[in-house]
Parts: structure tokens; C-alpha cells; sequence
């Protein structure tokens, strides 16, 4: 880069992300970085600035299907595949978008009288993706409905909660 028409070299020395656990102000002290240019000039410390933020608190009431998602999302839901080895179904549920995706946990799907959701889903998290796969085992015969899914999210924008719903899934 040019600063004041001499050429510097510019890095970045390092990325954080932040996730403050109550409301309040929070002081984020300075970050201090150490390095030598060459052997002969000694050692040089770089620091940043003090960095004071006011941490709001989200507005009530709060969606059950709230789980901390802060950004804008959207959710779809892909229709589920039947493994007839094992007779169970397998649904997959994927969020994208932007914001604090690495803190979205899956979206409930609850076990019923009809089906029961046999595992945790497991995760992808591919840049602004999260993918949750479940698979459900079907207790009777016949037409199967897996309610709504649901997934809530807070949208910096609105300043409000955004509450997503899909089709019910119908088998």
C-alpha cells in the first residue's frame, strides 16, 4: 500500500470475532502485536486502539425457535429421500445468509406418536451455509406429516425477530 507516497507492505495479522455473553458496555482492550523488520533494528509493537461497545439486549418476547442467529437467513427444506434399507427418511435442512451462522443450532424437529427423529443431526458449515441432516424413522404405516419446521432469527435491519416456517413435510 502508499501512505503519504512512501510504499509499505500491509498484512493482516489476525481476524476475531466477538461474541459478548451479557449486555452491557464492553471494553475490548487492545490488541498488541510484536515483530522485527530484520535483525538489526530491534524489536516494534503495533497496538490498536481501546474499542468500547454497547451490548443491547434482545427484545422480548423471544421465538422458541430462536437460538442465538443474528443476520439475515434464509431456510430451505429439501424433500425427504427414503432409504428403504433401513425405512427411515432423510430430510435435510439448510440455512443461509450472513451474519453469526457458526452459532446456528439445528432446528427442532420433534420426536412424535408417528415417527421418531433417531440421531442428532449432523452439521456442515460451509462459508454462509449450514446444512443439518436428520434422519427419521417412521412408527406406523401409511401417510406421514412432519410439521413445520421452524427457524427464528434476529434481523439487525428490523430490529426485530424473523420468524421462518416451512411447508409440512408430507410422505
Amino acid at each position: 500500500v502508499r501512505k503519504n507516497g512512501t510504499r509499505y507492505y500491509e498484512l493482516e495479522l489476525t481476524k476475531k470475532t466477538i461474541r459478548p455473553l451479557s449486555e452491557g458496555i464492553l471494553e475490548i482492550p487492545p490488541l498488541i502485536s510484536r515483530f522485527m523488520v530484520d535483525p538489526f533494528s530491534g524489536e516494534n509493537q503495533l497496538s490498536t486502539d481501546v474499542v468500547t461497545v454497547n451490548v443491547m439486549t434482545l427484545p422480548e418476547p423471544i421465538p422458541q425457535s430462536f437460538t442465538g442467529a443474528i443476520g439475515t437467513f434464509q431456510m430451505n427444506v429439501a424433500p425427504p429421500v427414503l432409504n428403504e434399507e433401513s425405512n427411515s427418511l432423510q430430510v435435510q435442512v439448510t440455512i443461509t445468509g450472513t451474519g453469526n451462522i457458526t452459532a446456528i443450532k439445528a432446528p427442532l424437529i420433534q420426536d412424535t406418536a408417528e415417527y421418531r427423529v433417531l440421531s442428532a443431526p449432523k452439521n456442515e458449515n460451509i462459508n454462509n451455509k449450514r446444512v443439518f441432516d436428520y434422519v427419521i424413522i417412521p412408527k406406523v404405516t401409511g401417510n406421514l406429516e412432519i410439521p413445520p419446521i421452524e427457524f427464528a432469527y434476529f434481523s439487525k435491519e428490523n430490529s426485530d425477530y424473523v420468524k421462518i416456517e416451512s411447508s409440512p413435510i408430507i410422505f
